[in-house]
């Protein structure tokens, strides 16, 4: 594991307003995540491992605390600055796939890539390489309702890899999945830890299983971060 620091979490708080209460999902979380390490983050339905991810995504602001990511601070980002930072410095990974069904494969691998500036051809000669590397270069032309369930999430992990990105951010990436499927995807994961060593990559989930296959696991409780088994 490489020791250069990636994200480091001070004092993160999160509330939500429900009614006339005052719900604290996240409480004064210290965390630290480095470059080449995959950390698990597990914890039970609604503990709030999905807002966690969110803010360490900047698509959610933290109450309290500040957040730096890759040597920058998340509280002097403008709106525009988030999502410049977040297309080119994070890459996510959602349970639902989230590819367009309107677009094949290799359009909607492109799209990051575009979006930053790329150019076409450029982009397409990075998305084949992604792609293929994930085993679906025999799929490119396919839309992604004409998908397995283990391809489509192959197809968006090729997605967010296309802009090289120094934080994958992965949630739930196996829970629409078989078992089978399912392992398939976490040898990728295996893979792209092995043989990307500058990358982290934090994975939330339900199943305390997939933690033996990380660097670092932890379970959030209460609103509070914790080694797993601790």
């Amino acid at each position: 594991m490489n020791d250069g620091l990636i994200l480091e979490m001070s004092g993160i708080s999160k509330n939500y307003r429900l009614g006339n209460n005052t719900i604290e999902v996240i409480k004064e979380i210290n965390w630290q995540v480095h470059r080449g390490e995959w950390a698990v983050i597990v914890g039970a339905s609604g503990s709030g491992k999905t807002t966690l991810l969110n803010m360490a995504g900047l698509l959610e602001r933290p109450d309290r605390g500040t957040i730096r990511a890759v040597g920058y601070d998340y509280a002097r980002f403008s709106a525009r600055e988030a999502a410049r930072f977040r297309n080119r410095k994070i890459g996510f990974v959602f349970q639902s796939y989230c590819l367009l069904p309107e677009l094949n494969v290799l359009e909607n691998t492109v799209l990051p890539a575009l979006m930053a500036g790329t150019s076409r051809r450029e982009a397409e000669k990075k998305a084949r390489q992604w792609l293929d590397r994930l085993g679906l270069s025999g799929r490119l032309k396919h839309r992604a309702p004409e998908l397995s369930g283990g391809e489509q999430q192959r197809a968006a992990i090729a997605r967010a890899l296309i802009n090289d990105p120094d934080l994958l951010l992965t949630d739930e990436p196996t829970g629409n999945l078989d078992l089978h499927t399912g392992e398939e995807i976490l040898a990728l994961f295996r893979d792209l830890r092995d043989n990307d060593p500058d990358r982290a990559i934090i994975m939330i989930t339900h199943n305390p299983e997939i933690a033996r296959s990380a660097d670092s696991a932890y379970e959030l409780f209460d609103g509070r971060l914790r080694p797993l088994g601790a």
